[in-house]
């Protein structure tokens, strides 16, 4: 899944404050550095 559709899934279920780059970087099956880089 891309990073973007992933932040945008967890945005809906934890909402925007509760979302870290560690979770989106987990769910997208990528590194939190990748992540943090794009």
């Amino acid at each position: 899944m891309c990073i973007l559709a992933c932040a945008e899934t967890l945005f809906v279920e934890l909402g925007y404050e509760s979302t870290k780059m560690g979770a989106i970087a987990q769910r997208s099956g990528m590194s939190k550095h990748t992540v943090s880089s794009i």
